[in-house]
């Protein structure tokens, strides 16, 4: 069997002709604007209409709402809500609503509750 010398530049040529096409096919992957790259602001959510009573941990009864507050500083102490809960969940009304992430913990609640969420300026 004859080996033929490889012509390494036509070899090379026909390389890039070939990674250069199939680069091009691919979709423009640039990265997003530096804007874009931005961490969001992180917006505080509180329940309007609801005053908790910003009770301390140790004093919580068994039926307190234990919805927290505070503790976003260093230092900062955290409260509860502490209003009446509503059966079957560690709430009051208005923050099992706030709290709720699926369908199946809205069937559980007593009645609709209507809240507006709103930034903390």
């Amino acid at each position: 069997m004859d080996d033929e010398p490889v012509d390494r530049a036509n070899f090379a040529g026909r390389a890039q002709s070939h990674f250069a096409a199939r680069r091009s096919a691919l979709p423009n992957l640039s990265l997003p604007p530096k804007s874009a790259m931005k961490p969001a602001v992180r917006v505080k959510l509180r329940c309007v209409g609801v005053q908790p009573r910003l009770i301390q941990l140790v004093e919580l009864e068994p039926a307190d709402c234990r919805y927290p507050y505070g503790g976003d500083k260093d230092g900062e102490d955290i409260t509860f809500c502490g209003h009446p809960r509503q059966p079957g969940s560690s709430y009051c009304a208005p923050h099992a609503g706030l709290a709720r992430r699926s369908e199946a913990a809205s069937a559980r609640a007593a009645g609709p509750v209507v809240l507006k969420l709103v930034s903390a300026a």
